[in-house]
């Protein structure tokens, strides 16, 4: 089922069980699973509208990790909740909705970009995000949807929802020298598509 809110996204199975046949114990582990998981709602569904680039999918993208995330709470190590959920996000998009052709539509429009006002989707952190900072909510969505996947999710984890280093080695399972080099290179390609959109501007 997908959902059309954010919002409706929290509404999530929280176990695969009937609540009649719930134990103790089960509700206990839900409950703390959604007061870990639900601050970082937000990060994920920003994650998930770009590596999908579709509303109703990056909204059924966040159900899902909640749901896996859920099942497999029992043997996460407590070493970062945030990059925990996201990894389980990313390997789910890249595995079940890529191979779909969500990776082949066009770029995100207006009238695709999410709810309309989310914070997220615009960096505002001054920390190495000066090309971004400059351009428009719009044209952000529009510049990073249009990346190649590899630099794209870099510049949503560090730029736009501002992961740290070591969080974003965790989701993407690379060291940090890799993950440095290819930051630049994609930092790098933002910068020169921003050049040739000013150089087109009238």
């Amino acid at each position: 089922m997908c959902y059309r809110t954010r919002q409706s996204v929290v509404a999530v199975s929280w176990t695969t069980e009937p609540a009649a046949v719930l134990t103790h114990p089960e509700m206990e582990r839900g409950w703390r699973f959604r007061q870990a998981a639900l601050p970082h709602l937000n990060a994920l569904y920003t994650m998930a509208s770009y590596l999908t680039r579709d509303t109703a999918e990056a909204e059924y993208a966040v159900q899902e990790c909640f749901v896996r995330g859920l099942r497999g709470f029992d043997w996460y190590s407590g070493d970062g909740m945030k990059p925990w959920l996201l990894r389980i996000l990313r390997d789910f998009c890249k595995a079940e909705l890529t191979p779909r052709g969500k990776a082949l539509v066009p770029p995100v429009s207006d009238r695709n970009e999410g709810p309309a006002g989310s914070p997220d989707l615009v960096p505002s952190s001054a920390a190495q995000v000066t090309p971004l900072r400059r351009c428009g909510a719009r044209r952000v969505r529009r510049l990073i949807a249009e990346l190649p996947e590899e630099f794209r999710e870099l510049i949503v984890l560090r730029d736009i929802i501002q992961l740290s280093y070591r969080d974003i080695t965790k989701v993407l399972g690379v060291s940090t020298d890799t993950l440095l080099s290819r930051l630049a290179a994609a930092r790098s390609e933002v910068r020169a598509r921003l050049r040739i959109g000013e150089q087109a501007a009238p």
